[in-house]
């Protein structure tokens, strides 16, 4: 598999949008924050896309016709190379820019008007900066709410009240209830404590391992949980963190990572 570019990033399995606000409906029961009573029979995902590049891939994604497309990390490239492996941190005003281009790009706006609904979570690029982690929290509140603006997150969404990303959604009813968390490996990274999520994600992660049974469970993050490539930031790096996940993980039937 590929990025969105072709040629340029590594995670890519696809599909389109229609603005959430008139889709999903915040969960009034159970631990998942929104439900999408509709049946859905494909997900599609994808990551690494930079704005500056030829995104050829948007017309055979949006061929799949997928009832959902989730963005698993770096679906914009907000900071700046300076050389291989050695990234400078947009300002808040350039990061701003950065998601306005990529939201806008002929390829992806027309993939945003069809029927396919558009979820996503960050990782390091689009948070920010490569490999980033815990940072100011002025800037990780702004670029937050900037980053659920650029996918269309409703206003009252409970992402927008919480110190990262994450988030769970219910899809259809019944036997073919499918549940989607999406984790936020980046804005609680602290490699001082080799924490990945924090104790607030650790703690809502478990409630929802635990509440909403469903016949399938799809679990994304987009820093790399099964990878051991040695050039990756990844799980792995963080021992004790990937094995605690692994180990919830394990508790939940039928959980596709």
């Amino acid at each position: 598999s590929s990025g969105i570019n072709a040629e340029y990033g590594e995670k890519c399995y696809m599909a389109p949008l229609l603005p959430l606000l008139l889709l999903l409906l915040v969960q009034p029961g159970g631990a998942a924050d929104f439900h999408d009573p509709t049946k859905i029979t494909k997900i599609a995902f994808a990551s690494c896309s930079h704005q500056d590049r030829e995104q050829p891939l948007w017309g055979e994604i949006a061929r799949w016709d997928p009832d959902y497309f989730l963005w698993l990390g770096d679906a914009v490239y907000t900071d700046t190379r300076i050389r291989p492996f050695s990234w400078k941190r947009p300002s808040i005003a350039r990061y701003a820019e950065q998601l306005h281009k990529m939201k806008h790009s002929p390829g992806y706006q027309g993939f945003q008007s069809r029927r396919t609904k558009i979820l996503g979570v960050w990782d390091d690029h689009d948070y920010g900066v490569n490999d980033g982690g815990a940072s100011d929290p002025i800037y990780a509140s702004a670029v937050q709410d900037m980053f659920l603006d650029f996918l269309n997150e409703p206003d009252n969404s409970p992402r927008r009240s919480r110190k990262g990303l994450y988030g769970s959604y219910l899809f259809g009813s019944g036997s073919h209830t499918v549940k989607l968390i999406l984790l936020d490996p980046r804005s609680q990274l602290d490699r001082s404590t080799q924490s990945v999520l924090g104790a607030e994600q650790w703690a809502w992660l478990d409630k929802e391992l635990k509440s909403d049974p469903t016949t399938l469970t799809i679990l994304g993050t987009g820093l790399p949980l099964l990878t051991d490539r040695s050039y990756l930031d990844k799980w792995l790096l963080y021992p004790m963190e990937r094995e605690r996940l692994l180990g919830l993980l394990s508790r939940r039937p039928n959980t596709i990572i």
